[in-house]
């Protein structure tokens, strides 16, 4: 695993206004392990550091995929859930971010592959988002929040 192949794309021009790279860790037999990092000169070490903790865990990192944020677009939470209802199950092409820091966030692959959207109960052409699947995503992805609540006007 090259680490470094980082480095060349996070130089490209148009990559270095990202502020935050999302990694994800993948293992044999495991799910895949996904934080963020800062994009800055020490994100190598932070994913070294983060490789070693789950190395020590006896988790041996098979693959590594590097996520830059290049563009945000700012909607309403009902705008999302919206989407979501006209969008095939398992197509969500966007990754969702509930803060600016990216401290509850999710790439599109988190989300169709938890199951963040299910079609609706008696109605298949449907479909709506699933709060358990999030849920138990968030409790198995050791994610610190305190609470986190849906509604219609989220």
């Amino acid at each position: 695993m090259n680490i470094e192949m980082i480095e060349d794309l996070r130089i490209r021009k148009d990559l270095l206004t990202s502020e935050w790279i999302i990694i994800s860790l993948g293992f044999k037999n495991r799910r895949a392990h996904v934080f963020k990092v800062k994009n800055n000169n020490f994100f190598q070490k932070k994913i070294k550091d983060e490789m070693k903790k789950l190395s020590d865990l006896g988790h041996s990192t098979e693959w590594l995929k590097a996520d830059f944020i290049i563009s945000e677009e700012e909607v309403p939470f009902s705008q999302v859930l919206s989407s979501i209802q006209q969008t095939r199950r398992n197509y969500i092409d966007y990754g969702i971010a509930y803060d600016k820091h990216y401290s509850l966030a999710f790439l599109p692959e988190e989300i169709n592959a938890n199951a963040f959207v299910r079609p609706v109960p008696g109605d298949k052409k449907r479909t709506c988002l699933y709060v358990r699947g999030i849920s138990i995503h968030i409790l198995r992805s050791t994610r610190p929040i305190k609470a986190f609540i849906f509604t219609k006007n989220t």
